[in-house]
């Protein structure tokens, strides 16, 4: 980011239901679950022809300077608009 801000990773949970071989057609959908000061949840679902294959519950953390910060404006209104 131009700041020197990013996200990582806090906390991940993930649930494996049924493997994907090369050149299965995959659909890959995010939710927007929770927006705080300085940390998203979000949801990430993969399917395989409209089953559900995978599911990872993830908490990411903005960091600047090594330390939480406040996730910028820009920031906050992308995941809004895309995921919200």
């Amino acid at each position: 980011m131009i700041d020197g801000g990013h996200f990582v990773v806090k906390r991940i949970e993930a649930d494996f239901i049924r493997s994907a071989k090369l050149g299965d057609l995959l659909e890959v959908r995010y939710e927007l679950l929770a927006m705080k000061n300085t940390s998203l949840r979000l949801v990430q679902t993969i399917y395989l022809q409209e089953e559900k294959i995978f599911e990872m519950m993830s908490v990411l953390v903005y960091v600047k300077y090594e330390k939480p910060a406040k996730i910028p404006l820009h920031v906050r209104d992308f995941f809004t608009e895309f995921l919200g």
